[in-house]
């Protein structure tokens, strides 16, 4: 992501008098792609650190195993909504890249959503199931037959791999 906020940079978006409007057009497009790849690349680690979570806690609990793929199904839904929030943010979809590279004046033959309040939502229901996925494995981990010392570093291990 860092890399293609870089790439956006250099062809021109966010300058306020744009020399190069073919560049910042193709930047603008650029990003557009970048920002509806966010939710599939990230719902991909998530994912794969819930798997690791149904690996190693084998016990089958059935309690642990209900919020396991309740997270996940709740994941998934985030991640859908993310993806088609910011594929369908203008209807028609290029007024997007065209407001942003500055060949659009006025108001165009089209709409946008609130894009912010799209993006806070996203935000706070993203923050919640990083909450969750970094929460879970916890009371299976102090269910361990293991000294207090150990369930405390496993608890800090598992707490750093989720931040």
């Amino acid at each position: 992501m860092f890399t293609s906020i870089l790439f956006c940079i250099k062809n021109g978006l966010g300058r306020k008098r744009l020399t190069d409007v073919p560049a910042a057009l193709q930047a603008s497009k650029w990003l557009y792609v970048f920002e509806a790849l966010f939710p599939v690349t990230t719902i991909a680690t998530k994912l794969s650190i819930l798997y690791l979570y149904k690996r190693i806690f084998t016990t089958f609990d059935k309690m642990f195993a209900w919020a396991l793929y309740t997270v996940a199904a709740l994941q998934v839904g985030w991640a859908v909504s993310g993806f088609f929030t910011t594929v369908f943010q203008c209807w028609p979809i290029d007024i997007l890249w065209k407001l942003k590279g500055g060949l659009l004046s006025g108001h165009p033959a089209g709409h946008c959503i609130d894009l912010v309040a799209a993006l806070t939502g996203l935000a706070i229901a993203n923050t919640v199931l990083n909450t969750a996925l970094l929460v879970l494995p916890m009371p299976m981990v102090w269910k361990l037959h293991t000294s207090r010392k150990h369930k405390i570093g496993l608890s800090v291990i598992f707490a750093l791999g989720c931040a």
